[in-house]
């Protein structure tokens, strides 16, 4: 069970909702019993909180170690050569599942051990690429070094896609643990973008790779609110980020055709911010508060360049938002149970 749904759990007893038998039948109902965290103390005081500097600390160093093994793979990796590449992630992989285990199991912190069998899972990659260097084996022609995998585009990436999406999602059978989504949603991204390149035959052109973006965005957004409704405890937000950036990055990267382009830009992002107030998540609204700053910015350098009563409409619209926000909050309450949504 995730834990901060262990964590709600704990609060809803200490405040008389539900008894301690009850916490933890719902705890074993909503948890795989072969690794699920007994409901102890330990486990529950590591995750009381969802934004605190034990959890920062935890997701830092789970970024580094996947930025380690991914993003800043430099050249100075390519001396060792294929196997020894596959030799050093395949141990470290190992060790982090087999430390991961440990702390999920028998040390009961749920959310540090889930963090390492997500960095082992995110190797998954690396690893793939390694044995399929090794062996010459490959969908398409040699893709070269692996540092070539985030930035281009190429079918013979598929298998390590695949083989990511596989693993993240034999994890997440095992473990409730959103932060799995992350490589799974990135594998897919990825996975669309270089199947797109195999069916049409050609490289993709800027446009066609942000058309290709924006689509699978939405596709990941959707799945995430299907997640969200589905799966009992699992928080989104990871899939609801990937999702947002592959959206919002390959909206952003298509061209503008002109001011009316940009005027339906700004109005999406409008619109995001709206989905986030409907489904009470910042993401959304951070993205969207991004987007429409960005055309009110394009406003400001270009269309009224020259215009002194720029800056005092701006300023005034400024204040309005903050008022009208004001507002909002006031009658919250009334206008959610107007639009049919619960209060």
């Amino acid at each position: 069970m995730d834990p901060v749904a262990l964590s709600e759990l704990d609060i809803a007893v200490r405040e008389g909702l539900i008894t301690e038998a009850q916490r933890r039948a719902l705890a074993a109902r909503f948890t795989d019993f072969s690794d699920r965290t007994p409901p102890s103390a330990s486990a529950s005081a590591e995750a009381k909180k969802k934004f605190n500097p034990i959890m920062v600390l935890y997701y830092i160093g789970a970024l580094l170690i996947l930025s380690a093994f991914g993003w800043f793979l430099g050249s100075q990796w390519d001396a060792l050569g294929a196997r020894g590449i596959l030799a050093v992630s395949g141990l470290y992989a190992a060790l982090f599942v087999f430390a991961g285990r440990h702390l999920l199991r028998k040390e009961n912190y749920p959310v540090a051990g889930a963090l390492l069998i997500t960095c082992a899972v995110g190797m998954t990659p690396l690893i793939v690429w390694a044995i399929e260097s090794w062996t010459g084996i490959w969908p398409q022609n040699d893709p070269g070094a692996y540092r070539n995998y985030y930035p281009w585009i190429n079918g013979s990436w598929i298998i390590m896609e695949l083989a990511t999406l596989a693993t993240s999602f034999y994890a997440l059978r095992k473990i409730r643990f959103s932060f799995l989504f992350l490589p799974a949603a990135i594998a897919l991204w990825f996975f669309s973008m270089d199947v797109a390149e195999v069916f049409m035959r050609t490289r993709l052109g800027g446009g066609d790779r942000a058309w290709v973006s924006v689509g699978v965005g939405l596709l990941i957004l959707i799945l995430s609110r299907s997640v969200e409704k589905r799966v009992t405890g699992m928080d989104s937000f990871w899939l609801y980020l990937a999702g947002l950036l592959a959206f919002w990055g390959g909206l952003t990267s298509l061209p503008s055709h002109g001011e009316f382009g940009r005027v339906v830009y700004a109005g999406i992002n409008l619109g995001l911010i709206g989905v986030g107030i409907y489904l009470n998540r910042k993401t959304f609204a951070v993205f969207g508060a991004m987007g429409v700053y960005g055309y009110v910015g394009h406003l400001a350098w270009s269309v009224f360049k020259n215009s002194p009563a720029f800056p005092l409409v701006l300023a005034f619209v400024g204040l309005m938002m903050i008022l009208t926000t004001v507002l909002f909050q006031k009658n919250q309450g009334r206008l959610r149970r107007w639009m049919g949504l619960p209060s």
